[in-house]
């Protein structure tokens, strides 16, 4: 697959998750989704902790975590990829505040300055 147009995706679709005090979040969809809580998963799956109500994103399509103050996403082997700023991401990738991460059709943002050390869902 190469690199993909940002004219055919959309710019965020229905984006639901657990919402936090954060200095990192990610957007898409006009919400926003603050990173205290990870490994932050992102799927078709209710279980998600972020539902994105795309067909083109599997359902346990990619995961967030932070290692050492900064943001990873992970490919969960997904169907379509994960992409960050145009290239395709294999494993895991940083992403670094106002770089577009896109899973399927659907276009998301991290932004902020930082999140303490191991922070986790319990």
């Amino acid at each position: 697959m190469s690199n993909r147009s940002s004219d055919s995706v959309r710019s965020g679709i229905q984006l639901r998750g657990r919402t936090v005090g954060a200095c990192f979040s990610l957007l898409g969809g006009g919400q926003a989704v603050e990173l205290t809580c990870v490994p932050l998963s992102i799927g078709r799956s209710f279980a998600s902790q972020v539902y994105l109500d795309d067909e083109q994103v599997s359902r346990k399509h990619a995961t967030i975590h932070i290692e050492a103050g900064r943001v990873f996403i992970e490919d969960n082997d997904s169907r379509n990829g994960v992409w960050v700023n145009g290239r395709r991401v294999r494993g895991s990738a940083q992403v670094r505040a106002g770089e577009a991460i896109l899973l399927g059709q659907t276009v998301l943002w991290i932004v902020g300055s930082g999140v303490p050390e191991g922070n986790q869902c319990r």
